[in-house]
Formats: C-alpha cells, sequence, structure tokens
C-alpha cells in the first residue's frame, strides 16, 4: 500500500520535479524497498532511453495536408447539424438584434402572466373536480349502506346472510 503511493512519486524524482520534502521520503523509501528501487531504475532507464530518440522532422506538405482536412472535417460539420442546432443559431441571431432590455422585460412578462394564469384558473378547475369526487364517493357510499339494508329486512335467509 505505502509503494503505491511512492510510485506516483517516479517521474517527478526523474525530472526533478519534486519538494525537497517529498525528495528526502522518496529516496528514504528506495533505501528500503528493493521493488521500487529496481522499479525506478527500470523507468530511469526507459526515459533516459526515450531521451535519445531523435524527433521526426514534420513534411513540407503538412501545412497543406493539415488544413485540407481542417476544411473536410468543417463541411462534415456543416452537414450534420442538427434542426434543433439551427433554431438554436436563429434564436441567437435574433438576440442579436433587438435589444437585450427590452426583449428580457417581454420575457419576464410572459413567464409572470403564465405563471398566474395557471394559478388563478388551474385552481379553480382541480378545486371544482375534488369537490364532484368527494360527492360521488358519498353517493356510492350511502348506496352500498342502502343495498346492505335492504338485503337485511330481506324475508330469505340468504339474502339475509349476502347482506
Amino acid at each position: 500500500m505505502k509503494c503505491e503511493l511512492y510510485e506516483e512519486l517516479f517521474t517527478g524524482w526523474i525530472n526533478k520535479e519534486l519538494s525537497p520534502q517529498e525528495s528526502g521520503a522518496l529516496e528514504r523509501h528506495i533505501a528500503g524497498c528493493a521493488n521500487c528501487r529496481e522499479e525506478l531504475q527500470g523507468l530511469q532507464q526507459m526515459w533516459d532511453a526515450m531521451g535519445q530518440i531523435e524527433t521526426p522532422e514534420p513534411s513540407a506538405n503538412m501545412g497543406v495536408k493539415f488544413y485540407t482536412m481542417l476544411d473536410t472535417y468543417k463541411e462534415s460539420v456543416k452537414e450534420q447539424r442538427s434542426l434543433w442546432a439551427d433554431i438554436k443559431y436563429k434564436v441567437s441571431r435574433i438576440w442579436e438584434w433587438q435589444p437585450r432590455w427590452p426583449m428580457a422585460y417581454n420575457l419576464a412578462m410572459v413567464v409572470i402572466l403564465v405563471g398566474a394564469g395557471y394559478l388563478f384558473f388551474g385552481k379553480s378547475k382541480s378545486d371544482d373536480q375534488d369537490k364532484q369526487l368527494k360527492a360521488l364517493s358519498s353517493q356510492v357510499h350511502e348506496l352500498k349502506q342502502t343495498m346492505m339494508l335492504a338485503l337485511l329486512e330481506n324475508p330469505s335467509a340468504s339474502e339475509r346472510i349476502r347482506g
């Protein structure tokens, strides 16, 4: 578990990017841990070998090929633009044409009016429906009681048991 914490510091130690406290702690750990010492030596050798590899020079046609590829990509993106992106773009263009404060005021007024309409007209319908539902449920309950009393008063024993 402790070795994993120190393994994260190996690349910083190779690049000399560790603070003196971290470097000292890592050196003390390496002195006592053979596995970490071997892994650090292998990493150092690989790092040195990578430093000796020459970086290839780009070809003279690289700039032309890159810009050709970039233009091709831009065209494919334009073709793949969705309907939502077109609408979003057109709305943003309208926003640029209109002054921002009056449009924000109009939008706020629409939101306020829609909310007020919902509060005033939406609740009255639901209240009426709740009242109708309660009335119907009480009528059904009364009807059940009436049926039960009618069955209990019946002279037939089977009907009274059913009631």
